[in-house]
C-alpha cells in the first residue's frame, strides 16, 4: 500500500472531501438506495495509527456515517464478534 504524503493541511482536507464524496455516491445514490439506507449507515473502521486512518475516519464523519472504531490488530474471531454485535453496513480496514 502506498503511503499518503500531505504537503499541508489543505491536501488532507481535499483527500478527505474526495473520499467522503465517493462514499456518498456509493451509499446514497445507487438505484436501490432508500431513506432507510440514508439513515442507517454504520461503519466499523478497523485501523492502525496511520494517516490513512485519519482520512477514512473524517471522510466517514463528513458523509454522515456512524463510525464504530475497532482495532486492526484484532484476530479474525475478535473482528467477527464485533461485526456480529454491531451489525455494520460496511467494514473498512
Amino acid at each position: 500500500m502506498a503511503r499518503l504524503i500531505f504537503r499541508n493541511f489543505w491536501s488532507f482536507i481535499a483527500l478527505t472531501a474526495a473520499l467522503s464524496e465517493w462514499l456518498l455516491w456509493q451509499w446514497f445514490f445507487q438505484p436501490d438506495a432508500t431513506l432507510v439506507t440514508h439513515l442507517a449507515v454504520i461503519t466499523l473502521l478497523l485501523g492502525y495509527n496511520r494517516l490513512e486512518w485519519l482520512v477514512a475516519f473524517w471522510a466517514l464523519q463528513c458523509a454522515g456515517a456512524v463510525t464504530l472504531l475497532g482495532n486492526a490488530w484484532w484476530s479474525d474471531e475478535e473482528a467477527a464478534a464485533a461485526i456480529a454485535l454491531a451489525e455494520p453496513s460496511a467494514v473498512l480496514k
